[in-house]
Protein backbone atom coordinates (compact mmCIF):
# COMPACT_ATOMS: atom_id res chain seq x y z
CA UNK A 1 0.00 0.00 0.00
CA UNK A 2 1.52 3.41 -0.35
CA UNK A 3 1.97 4.80 2.76
CA UNK A 4 1.72 9.18 1.43
CA UNK A 5 -1.58 7.44 0.15
CA UNK A 6 -2.79 4.67 2.10
CA UNK A 7 -6.54 3.86 2.97
CA UNK A 8 -8.48 0.62 3.85
CA UNK A 9 -10.32 -0.45 0.51
CA UNK A 10 -12.49 -3.23 0.41
CA UNK A 11 -12.25 -5.12 -3.32
CA UNK A 12 -14.72 -6.32 -5.82
CA UNK A 13 -15.61 -9.81 -5.52
CA UNK A 14 -14.79 -9.47 -9.72
CA UNK A 15 -11.27 -7.98 -9.33
CA UNK A 16 -10.82 -10.69 -6.73
CA UNK A 17 -11.10 -13.47 -9.15
CA UNK A 18 -9.84 -12.19 -12.15
CA UNK A 19 -6.34 -13.20 -13.23
CA UNK A 20 -3.58 -10.41 -14.34
CA UNK A 21 -3.68 -12.17 -17.97
CA UNK A 22 -6.76 -13.50 -19.79
CA UNK A 23 -6.70 -15.05 -23.39
CA UNK A 24 -9.65 -14.68 -24.82
CA UNK A 25 -8.23 -15.46 -28.16
CA UNK A 26 -9.57 -16.21 -31.40
CA UNK A 27 -12.96 -16.18 -31.48
CA UNK A 28 -16.03 -16.00 -34.40
CA UNK A 29 -17.61 -13.83 -31.50
CA UNK A 30 -15.85 -11.14 -32.21
CA UNK A 31 -17.57 -10.61 -36.01
CA UNK A 32 -20.83 -10.76 -34.75
CA UNK A 33 -22.63 -7.49 -34.34
CA UNK A 34 -25.04 -6.61 -31.91
CA UNK A 35 -28.76 -6.82 -32.98
CA UNK A 36 -29.50 -2.96 -32.56
CA UNK A 37 -25.88 -2.37 -34.60
CA UNK A 38 -26.64 -4.64 -37.18
CA UNK A 39 -29.35 -1.97 -38.94
CA UNK A 40 -26.33 0.28 -39.10
CA UNK A 41 -24.10 -1.36 -41.02
CA UNK A 42 -26.26 -1.29 -44.03
CA UNK A 43 -23.77 -3.45 -46.68
CA UNK A 44 -21.49 -0.22 -46.61
CA UNK A 45 -19.39 -1.44 -43.55
CA UNK A 46 -18.45 -4.93 -43.98
CA UNK A 47 -17.10 -6.89 -41.16
CA UNK A 48 -13.91 -8.98 -41.33
CA UNK A 49 -14.01 -12.64 -42.57
CA UNK A 50 -11.64 -13.78 -39.89
CA UNK A 51 -11.69 -12.60 -36.33
CA UNK A 52 -8.30 -11.30 -34.67
CA UNK A 53 -7.13 -12.91 -31.69
CA UNK A 54 -7.38 -10.53 -28.14
CA UNK A 55 -5.87 -10.92 -25.45
CA UNK A 56 -6.18 -9.23 -22.33
CA UNK A 57 -3.97 -7.78 -19.24
CA UNK A 58 -5.07 -6.01 -15.92
CA UNK A 59 -2.89 -3.56 -14.93
CA UNK A 60 -1.34 -4.03 -11.22
CA UNK A 61 -3.38 -1.13 -9.48
CA UNK A 62 -4.25 -0.59 -6.45
CA UNK A 63 -8.05 -1.05 -6.15
CA UNK A 64 -10.15 1.86 -5.29
CA UNK A 65 -13.29 2.04 -2.91
CA UNK A 66 -15.62 3.80 -4.93
CA UNK A 67 -17.21 6.72 -2.95
CA UNK A 68 -18.58 10.10 -3.31
CA UNK A 69 -15.83 12.66 -3.82
CA UNK A 70 -14.97 15.54 -2.34
CA UNK A 71 -16.74 18.77 -3.20
CA UNK A 72 -16.02 20.00 -7.15
CA UNK A 73 -13.91 17.03 -7.65
CA UNK A 74 -14.59 13.93 -9.88
CA UNK A 75 -15.06 10.28 -9.04
CA UNK A 76 -11.53 8.95 -7.77
CA UNK A 77 -11.34 6.33 -10.05
CA UNK A 78 -8.19 4.39 -11.82
CA UNK A 79 -8.28 5.60 -15.98
CA UNK A 80 -6.36 6.08 -19.19
CA UNK A 81 -6.46 9.54 -21.09
CA UNK A 82 -3.40 9.84 -22.84
CA UNK A 83 -1.91 8.52 -26.15
CA UNK A 84 1.08 5.86 -25.64
CA UNK A 85 3.79 4.76 -27.75
CA UNK A 86 6.07 2.00 -28.52
CA UNK A 87 10.09 2.23 -27.74
CA UNK A 88 11.77 1.65 -31.06
CA UNK A 89 14.90 0.02 -29.69
CA UNK A 90 13.42 -2.66 -27.49
CA UNK A 91 9.44 -2.94 -28.66
CA UNK A 92 8.22 -2.36 -25.07
CA UNK A 93 4.83 -0.65 -24.84
CA UNK A 94 4.43 2.98 -22.65
CA UNK A 95 1.39 4.24 -21.26
CA UNK A 96 0.28 6.40 -18.60
CA UNK A 97 -2.68 5.81 -15.94
CA UNK A 98 -4.08 8.13 -13.14
CA UNK A 99 -6.77 7.85 -10.44
CA UNK A 100 -8.35 10.98 -11.45
CA UNK A 101 -8.19 12.90 -8.08
CA UNK A 102 -7.56 16.12 -6.71
CA UNK A 103 -6.17 15.97 -3.61
CA UNK A 104 -3.50 13.06 -3.19
CA UNK A 105 -3.78 11.98 -7.13
CA UNK A 106 -1.75 9.57 -8.57
CA UNK A 107 -0.10 8.80 -11.98
CA UNK A 108 2.25 6.09 -13.00
CA UNK A 109 3.68 5.13 -16.22
CA UNK A 110 2.69 1.57 -17.72
CA UNK A 111 5.21 -0.63 -19.11
CA UNK A 112 4.17 -3.65 -21.02
CA UNK A 113 6.46 -6.06 -22.38
CA UNK A 114 4.93 -7.83 -25.50
CA UNK A 115 7.64 -10.84 -25.13
CA UNK A 116 7.30 -11.88 -21.45
CA UNK A 117 3.72 -10.47 -21.51
CA UNK A 118 4.59 -8.84 -18.21
CA UNK A 119 3.07 -5.60 -17.91
CA UNK A 120 4.51 -3.40 -14.95
CA UNK A 121 3.95 0.36 -13.53
CA UNK A 122 6.18 3.06 -12.96
CA UNK A 123 6.64 4.63 -9.09
CA UNK A 124 3.94 7.61 -8.09
CA UNK A 125 5.03 10.34 -10.47
CA UNK A 126 3.58 13.20 -8.74
CA UNK A 127 5.73 12.56 -5.58
CA UNK A 128 8.88 13.60 -7.82
CA UNK A 129 7.04 16.46 -9.10
CA UNK A 130 6.91 17.75 -5.74
CA UNK A 131 3.18 16.88 -4.07
CA UNK A 132 3.14 17.13 -0.71
CA UNK A 133 0.91 14.79 1.50
CA UNK A 134 -2.98 15.85 1.39
CA UNK A 135 -2.05 18.39 -1.31
CA UNK A 136 -3.78 18.87 -4.71
CA UNK A 137 -2.16 16.83 -7.49
CA UNK A 138 -2.54 16.38 -11.15
CA UNK A 139 -4.72 13.00 -11.64
CA UNK A 140 -3.66 12.38 -15.10
CA UNK A 141 -1.37 12.15 -18.67
CA UNK A 142 -3.94 13.52 -21.03
CA UNK A 143 -1.67 13.59 -24.07
CA UNK A 144 1.01 11.95 -26.16
CA UNK A 145 4.10 10.63 -24.60
CA UNK A 146 7.16 11.56 -26.89
CA UNK A 147 10.78 10.07 -26.66
CA UNK A 148 13.19 12.58 -26.94
CA UNK A 149 16.81 12.81 -25.65
CA UNK A 150 17.59 8.81 -25.59
CA UNK A 151 15.83 6.91 -23.25
CA UNK A 152 13.60 9.80 -22.01
CA UNK A 153 9.47 9.41 -21.97
CA UNK A 154 8.18 13.23 -21.91
CA UNK A 155 5.46 14.58 -20.20
CA UNK A 156 2.91 17.11 -18.77
CA UNK A 157 0.12 16.61 -16.05
CA UNK A 158 -3.52 17.96 -16.22
CA UNK A 159 -5.95 18.64 -12.86
CA UNK A 160 -8.98 16.30 -13.14
CA UNK A 161 -11.27 19.24 -11.13
CA UNK A 162 -13.39 20.93 -13.64
CA UNK A 163 -13.20 23.95 -14.25
CA UNK A 164 -10.41 24.60 -12.75
CA UNK A 165 -8.95 23.73 -8.94
CA UNK A 166 -10.26 25.55 -6.70
CA UNK A 167 -8.30 28.68 -4.54
CA UNK A 168 -7.94 26.20 -1.42
CA UNK A 169 -6.05 23.77 -4.01
CA UNK A 170 -3.76 25.95 -4.89
CA UNK A 171 -3.24 27.25 -1.29
CA UNK A 172 -1.72 23.68 -0.74
CA UNK A 173 1.16 24.12 -2.60
CA UNK A 174 -0.22 22.86 -6.46
CA UNK A 175 1.02 25.79 -8.88
CA UNK A 176 -0.34 24.02 -12.28
CA UNK A 177 0.36 21.76 -14.86
CA UNK A 178 4.12 20.06 -15.21
CA UNK A 179 6.44 19.08 -17.80
CA UNK A 180 8.10 15.61 -16.71
CA UNK A 181 10.42 12.81 -18.17
CA UNK A 182 10.62 9.51 -17.45
CA UNK A 183 14.29 7.36 -18.43
CA UNK A 184 12.71 4.18 -19.60
CA UNK A 185 15.90 2.39 -18.99
CA UNK A 186 16.50 3.40 -15.80
CA UNK A 187 12.95 4.23 -14.08
CA UNK A 188 14.21 8.18 -13.04
CA UNK A 189 11.71 10.79 -13.31
CA UNK A 190 12.66 14.26 -13.82
CA UNK A 191 10.19 17.56 -13.02
CA UNK A 192 11.14 20.51 -15.27
CA UNK A 193 8.79 22.30 -13.48
CA UNK A 194 5.51 24.59 -14.14
CA UNK A 195 6.26 26.60 -17.22
CA UNK A 196 3.18 28.50 -16.70
CA UNK A 197 1.21 29.07 -13.55
CA UNK A 198 -2.36 27.82 -13.24
CA UNK A 199 -2.24 26.41 -16.56
CA UNK A 200 -2.83 22.80 -16.80
CA UNK A 201 -2.31 20.32 -20.18
CA UNK A 202 -4.60 18.05 -21.61
CA UNK A 203 -2.75 17.90 -24.80
CA UNK A 204 1.07 17.99 -25.45
CA UNK A 205 3.77 16.82 -28.19
CA UNK A 206 7.33 16.70 -28.95
CA UNK A 207 9.16 17.88 -32.19
CA UNK A 208 12.18 15.44 -31.71
CA UNK A 209 13.76 17.56 -34.94
CA UNK A 210 14.05 20.61 -33.29
CA UNK A 211 13.71 19.72 -29.66
CA UNK A 212 10.77 21.59 -28.63
CA UNK A 213 7.64 20.63 -26.91
CA UNK A 214 4.29 21.98 -27.39
CA UNK A 215 0.88 21.71 -24.90
CA UNK A 216 -2.22 22.99 -25.17
CA UNK A 217 -3.75 24.50 -21.73
CA UNK A 218 -7.77 23.69 -20.97
CA UNK A 219 -8.82 27.12 -21.69
CA UNK A 220 -7.02 27.34 -24.63
CA UNK A 221 -3.54 28.47 -24.04
CA UNK A 222 -0.88 27.49 -26.13
CA UNK A 223 3.02 26.45 -24.80
CA UNK A 224 5.97 26.60 -26.72
CA UNK A 225 8.66 25.34 -24.16
CA UNK A 226 12.70 24.98 -26.09
CA UNK A 227 13.88 21.57 -24.57
CA UNK A 228 17.49 22.74 -25.25
CA UNK A 229 17.66 25.39 -23.51
CA UNK A 230 14.28 24.89 -21.13
CA UNK A 231 12.82 28.18 -21.89
CA UNK A 232 9.45 29.00 -23.04
CA UNK A 233 9.24 30.71 -26.21
CA UNK A 234 5.33 31.00 -26.14
CA UNK A 235 3.15 30.75 -23.46
CA UNK A 236 -0.79 32.03 -23.05
CA UNK A 237 -3.78 32.26 -24.96
CA UNK A 238 -3.33 33.45 -29.01
CA UNK A 239 -5.53 36.53 -29.06
CA UNK A 240 -8.88 37.32 -28.41
CA UNK A 241 -10.25 36.09 -31.24
CA UNK A 242 -8.44 32.78 -31.39
CA UNK A 243 -9.33 29.67 -28.64
CA UNK A 244 -6.39 26.65 -29.44
CA UNK A 245 -8.15 23.60 -29.36
CA UNK A 246 -6.91 22.16 -26.17
CA UNK A 247 -7.33 18.32 -27.28
CA UNK A 248 -5.08 18.64 -30.41
CA UNK A 249 -1.36 19.47 -31.36
CA UNK A 250 -1.33 18.06 -34.92
CA UNK A 251 2.38 17.96 -35.34
CA UNK A 252 3.89 18.30 -39.19
CA UNK A 253 7.64 17.50 -38.51
CA UNK A 254 8.41 18.33 -42.47
CA UNK A 255 7.71 22.34 -41.82
CA UNK A 256 7.70 22.20 -38.16
CA UNK A 257 4.11 24.02 -38.24
CA UNK A 258 1.58 22.66 -35.15
CA UNK A 259 -2.26 22.78 -35.92
CA UNK A 260 -5.48 22.67 -34.29
CA UNK A 261 -8.79 23.75 -34.77
CA UNK A 262 -9.77 27.40 -33.28
CA UNK A 263 -12.95 26.71 -31.17
CA UNK A 264 -13.17 30.37 -30.20
CA UNK A 265 -17.24 30.95 -29.64
CA UNK A 266 -16.81 33.80 -32.63
CA UNK A 267 -15.78 31.22 -35.04
CA UNK A 268 -18.34 28.47 -35.50
CA UNK A 269 -16.65 26.70 -38.70
CA UNK A 270 -13.64 26.23 -36.23
CA UNK A 271 -11.23 27.13 -39.14
CA UNK A 272 -7.50 25.91 -38.50
CA UNK A 273 -5.18 27.41 -35.81
CA UNK A 274 -1.37 27.10 -37.00
CA UNK A 275 1.64 27.84 -35.08
CA UNK A 276 4.34 29.17 -37.01
CA UNK A 277 7.68 28.56 -35.08
CA UNK A 278 9.93 31.04 -37.04
CA UNK A 279 7.36 33.63 -36.38
CA UNK A 280 6.38 31.96 -33.26
CA UNK A 281 3.04 33.64 -34.01
CA UNK A 282 -0.87 31.52 -34.43
CA UNK A 283 -2.36 32.38 -37.17
CA UNK A 284 -5.92 31.39 -38.56
CA UNK A 285 -5.80 29.99 -41.82
CA UNK A 286 -8.70 30.24 -44.22
CA UNK A 287 -9.74 26.49 -43.88
CA UNK A 288 -12.77 25.51 -41.86
CA UNK A 289 -13.23 22.33 -40.80
CA UNK A 290 -15.66 19.65 -42.53
CA UNK A 291 -19.51 19.39 -41.36
CA UNK A 292 -21.33 16.46 -40.75
CA UNK A 293 -24.75 15.59 -41.77
CA UNK A 294 -26.38 18.05 -39.57
CA UNK A 295 -24.53 20.97 -41.14
CA UNK A 296 -22.72 21.04 -38.14
CA UNK A 297 -18.41 21.51 -37.57
CA UNK A 298 -16.27 20.25 -34.89
CA UNK A 299 -13.12 20.92 -34.03
CA UNK A 300 -10.20 18.20 -34.68
CA UNK A 301 -10.13 15.67 -32.25
CA UNK A 302 -7.77 13.13 -33.22
CA UNK A 303 -5.31 12.70 -36.01
CA UNK A 304 -2.55 10.56 -37.82
CA UNK A 305 0.64 11.11 -35.44
CA UNK A 306 3.32 12.10 -39.29
CA UNK A 307 2.18 11.92 -42.50
CA UNK A 308 1.55 8.75 -44.60
CA UNK A 309 3.34 8.15 -47.87
CA UNK A 310 1.19 10.28 -49.62
CA UNK A 311 2.18 12.85 -47.71
CA UNK A 312 -1.24 14.07 -45.99
CA UNK A 313 -2.55 13.36 -42.37
CA UNK A 314 -5.68 11.50 -41.45
CA UNK A 315 -8.14 12.83 -39.02
CA UNK A 316 -11.32 12.94 -37.44
CA UNK A 317 -13.42 15.75 -36.03
CA UNK A 318 -14.96 15.87 -32.39
CA UNK A 319 -18.28 14.97 -34.33
CA UNK A 320 -17.21 12.11 -35.95
CA UNK A 321 -16.05 12.96 -39.37
CA UNK A 322 -13.08 11.24 -40.61
CA UNK A 323 -10.88 14.03 -43.45
CA UNK A 324 -7.56 13.99 -45.18
CA UNK A 325 -5.26 16.84 -44.58
CA UNK A 326 -2.42 18.22 -46.81
CA UNK A 327 -0.23 20.44 -45.07
CA UNK A 328 1.71 21.13 -48.39
CA UNK A 329 -1.63 23.02 -49.58
CA UNK A 330 -3.39 23.52 -46.38
CA UNK A 331 -6.05 21.60 -47.72
CA UNK A 332 -8.89 19.29 -45.97
CA UNK A 333 -11.14 17.10 -48.03
CA UNK A 334 -13.74 14.63 -45.61
CA UNK A 335 -13.95 11.02 -46.33
CA UNK A 336 -17.12 10.13 -44.61
CA UNK A 337 -18.89 9.62 -40.93
CA UNK A 338 -16.09 7.67 -38.66
CA UNK A 339 -18.75 5.00 -37.63
CA UNK A 340 -22.93 4.41 -38.87
CA UNK A 341 -23.88 4.91 -34.92
CA UNK A 342 -24.13 7.51 -32.71
CA UNK A 343 -21.03 6.93 -30.42
CA UNK A 344 -18.46 8.24 -32.89
CA UNK A 345 -16.14 10.19 -30.51
CA UNK A 346 -12.92 8.91 -31.92
CA UNK A 347 -9.68 10.15 -29.81
CA UNK A 348 -7.10 8.06 -31.14
CA UNK A 349 -5.49 6.77 -34.13
CA UNK A 350 -3.00 4.42 -35.07
CA UNK A 351 -1.63 3.96 -38.49
CA UNK A 352 -0.11 0.60 -40.16
CA UNK A 353 3.46 0.31 -41.15
CA UNK A 354 2.88 1.02 -44.91
CA UNK A 355 0.29 3.72 -44.61
CA UNK A 356 -2.93 1.88 -46.24
CA UNK A 357 -4.71 1.74 -42.98
CA UNK A 358 -5.97 3.40 -40.07
CA UNK A 359 -7.04 1.86 -36.97
CA UNK A 360 -9.36 3.25 -34.35
CA UNK A 361 -12.05 2.94 -31.72
CA UNK A 362 -15.06 5.06 -31.58
CA UNK A 363 -17.30 5.59 -28.67
CA UNK A 364 -13.88 6.72 -26.35
CA UNK A 365 -15.45 8.54 -23.69
CA UNK A 366 -17.02 5.40 -21.43
CA UNK A 367 -19.85 4.61 -24.07
CA UNK A 368 -18.57 2.22 -26.66
CA UNK A 369 -19.38 -0.84 -25.61
CA UNK A 370 -23.79 0.52 -26.33
CA UNK A 371 -22.30 -0.01 -29.80
CA UNK A 372 -20.34 -3.20 -29.62
CA UNK A 373 -17.15 -2.01 -28.93
CA UNK A 374 -16.12 -1.91 -32.31
CA UNK A 375 -12.40 -1.87 -34.00
CA UNK A 376 -12.49 0.18 -37.15
CA UNK A 377 -10.10 -0.34 -39.87
CA UNK A 378 -10.31 2.43 -42.96
CA UNK A 379 -8.38 1.70 -45.97
CA UNK A 380 -6.50 4.99 -47.25
CA UNK A 381 -6.17 3.63 -50.65
CA UNK A 382 -9.53 2.97 -51.12
CA UNK A 383 -11.34 4.74 -48.73
CA UNK A 384 -13.61 1.75 -47.57
CA UNK A 385 -14.53 0.97 -43.67
CA UNK A 386 -14.26 -2.18 -42.11
CA UNK A 387 -15.41 -3.43 -38.81
CA UNK A 388 -12.21 -5.90 -37.47
CA UNK A 389 -13.90 -6.99 -34.56
CA UNK A 390 -17.04 -6.35 -31.96
CA UNK A 391 -15.50 -6.19 -28.19
CA UNK A 392 -18.08 -5.37 -26.05
CA UNK A 393 -20.83 -8.82 -26.11
CA UNK A 394 -17.81 -11.49 -26.14
CA UNK A 395 -15.57 -9.63 -23.06
CA UNK A 396 -18.37 -9.04 -21.31
CA UNK A 397 -20.55 -12.29 -21.55
CA UNK A 398 -17.02 -14.60 -21.16
CA UNK A 399 -15.05 -12.51 -18.81
CA UNK A 400 -17.35 -9.60 -17.07
CA UNK A 401 -15.50 -7.16 -18.54
CA UNK A 402 -17.48 -4.01 -19.88
CA UNK A 403 -15.69 -2.31 -22.63
CA UNK A 404 -15.69 1.48 -21.48
CA UNK A 405 -13.39 3.39 -24.84
CA UNK A 406 -9.80 3.83 -25.31
CA UNK A 407 -7.43 7.57 -25.99
CA UNK A 408 -4.37 5.25 -26.76
CA UNK A 409 -3.98 2.88 -29.60
CA UNK A 410 -0.03 2.13 -30.81
CA UNK A 411 0.19 0.00 -33.80
CA UNK A 412 3.59 -2.32 -33.60
CA UNK A 413 6.22 -1.90 -36.29
CA UNK A 414 5.04 -5.13 -38.33
CA UNK A 415 1.29 -4.15 -39.05
CA UNK A 416 0.24 -7.24 -37.48
CA UNK A 417 -0.63 -5.82 -33.63
CA UNK A 418 -2.73 -3.26 -31.79
CA UNK A 419 -2.05 -2.70 -28.03
CA UNK A 420 -4.98 -0.85 -26.90
CA UNK A 421 -5.26 0.88 -23.30
CA UNK A 422 -8.89 0.36 -22.16
CA UNK A 423 -10.87 1.92 -19.82
CA UNK A 424 -14.32 -0.10 -18.47
CA UNK A 425 -15.12 -1.56 -15.54
CA UNK A 426 -15.89 -5.37 -14.31
CA UNK A 427 -19.78 -6.01 -14.27
CA UNK A 428 -21.21 -8.99 -13.42
CA UNK A 429 -23.23 -10.31 -16.78
CA UNK A 430 -25.13 -12.11 -14.80
CA UNK A 431 -26.44 -9.14 -12.96
CA UNK A 432 -30.00 -7.60 -12.92
CA UNK A 433 -28.89 -3.95 -12.67
CA UNK A 434 -28.66 -2.17 -15.87
CA UNK A 435 -25.36 -1.96 -17.62
CA UNK A 436 -23.96 1.86 -16.37
CA UNK A 437 -23.94 4.86 -19.51
CA UNK A 438 -20.44 5.44 -18.98
CA UNK A 439 -17.34 2.59 -17.89
CA UNK A 440 -14.49 3.46 -15.73
CA UNK A 441 -12.85 2.69 -13.23
CA UNK A 442 -10.96 -0.27 -14.22
CA UNK A 443 -8.57 -0.13 -17.09
CA UNK A 444 -6.72 -2.89 -19.14
CA UNK A 445 -4.34 -3.46 -21.90
CA UNK A 446 -6.00 -5.34 -25.02
CA UNK A 447 -3.35 -7.02 -27.50
CA UNK A 448 -5.22 -7.59 -30.90
CA UNK A 449 -3.62 -9.98 -33.51
CA UNK A 450 -4.85 -9.10 -36.56
CA UNK A 451 -4.92 -11.73 -39.18
CA UNK A 452 -2.84 -11.50 -42.24
CA UNK A 453 -5.58 -11.44 -44.51
CA UNK A 454 -7.43 -8.82 -43.60
CA UNK A 455 -4.52 -6.30 -43.48
CA UNK A 456 -2.33 -7.07 -46.30
CA UNK A 457 -0.92 -3.62 -47.87
CA UNK A 458 -0.32 -4.57 -51.49
CA UNK A 459 -3.56 -5.54 -52.67
CA UNK A 460 -6.30 -4.05 -54.00
CA UNK A 461 -9.60 -5.47 -52.14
Amino acid sequence: MNKRRGRAVRLPVLFLLWPAFLPPGQSSSFLEPPPAVKPLLKGNWPIAGRSPAVDLFRLPLDPIQVSAPPSGETPRRWTVWGQGTMDPETGLVYGAVGDHAGRDARIHMIVFDPRTKKISLSPEINVFLGARPGAFADGKIHGRLDFYGGPWLWFCTYWAKYPEPAAEDYATGYRGGHIGRYNVRTGEIADEGVPLPRVSWPSHVVDARRGRLYAAGHFGEFLAWDMKSKKVLFAGRPAPDRTWGNRVLLLDEKSGFVYSSNTSGSDPSCRLLRYDPAANRIEIRPLPMPPDEKGERGPIRAHTSRRGPDGLFRGVTQNGILFAFDPDKETLTPCGACWPGRRRYTTAMASSPGGRYLYYLPGAHGDSHLEGAPIVQYDVRLNRFKVLAFLGPSLLSKYGYLVGGTYSVVADQGGGTLYILMNGVFHDPASAEPLPEQAFGDPVLLVVSIPEEERREGTES
